[in-house]
């Protein structure tokens, strides 16, 4: 609060790093949902797993890893989100929760974040459900794929039911790579030369509703924790 108030009144850019909003497929799936494509939305899945850290954080899961996730996707949705339901585990570390699940509203839509540094596998992905379409994409190798539905009028058979669903135009959307943090600083520089963010530069105001939703999460993960 003390550093959106003195950006405020110094009248400069301030920004956060939430690097998401910097990786190609970050925008590229904000603007899949605001074109219409993926029609109603109905839910966000995002998997922020792996990647075991050589020392004992002194955050948990929570406000290290799954913060960023909150933030892509109020980013992604257009939305504001509410967080719903934490809960939290320890693993491997003695301190802090290294395993987390968050359910959030997203509007009409249900969102649910899984972050770990558990997993032997390094996953970085996040899935939208739509009325007209399903699309993943892979930050890591910054690749979307996109399932356009396919819905016809389908009889009272299985097979048919089946075969109905199953019907679909699968695109993929893989640009030239590009570094994530070298997008984020240049988009900095750009918006201070303009006076004013630019689309995917982190707002103050975001970044603090990201904060405060994912300490929000960590402290209804502690309950569950001690319930338990």
């Amino acid at each position: 609060d003390e550093l959106i108030a003195t950006a405020t009144r110094a009248g400069v850019i301030f920004t956060v790093g939430h690097i998401e909003r910097s990786n190609p497929v970050g925008l590229k799936m904000r603007k899949l949902v605001a074109s219409g494509r993926l029609g109603d939305v109905s839910s966000i899945i995002s998997t922020r797993i792996g990647g075991f850290p050589a020392n004992e954080p002194e955050t948990d899961v929570i406000i290290d890893l799954a913060v960023h996730d909150v933030d892509i996707m109020a980013f992604i949705s257009g939305q504001t989100p509410t967080i719903l339901a934490s809960h939290g585990s320890k693993t491997f570390h003695s301190t802090q929760r290294d395993s987390a699940e968050i359910l959030l509203a997203l509007g009409e839509a249900s969102g649910f974040i899984q972050a770990n540094w558990v997993t032997p596998v390094k996953i970085r992905t996040i899935t939208i459900t739509g009325s007209r379409g399903y699309a993943v994409a892979n930050y890591i190798t910054q690749a979307i794929t996109y399932h356009e539905s396919s819905y016809l009028p389908f009889g009272d058979e299985f097979k048919t039911y089946v075969e109905t669903f199953a019907r679909f135009t699968k695109h993929i959307d893989k640009g030239e790579l590009e570094e994530p943090l070298r997008n984020e600083l240049t988009a900095f520089i750009e918006s201070a030369k303009a006076g004013k963010p630019v689309e995917s530069l982190v707002r103050p105001e975001d970044a603090r509703l990201a904060l405060q939703l994912a300490m929000e999460a960590s402290k209804l993960a502690k309950k569950s924790e001690a319930a338990a």
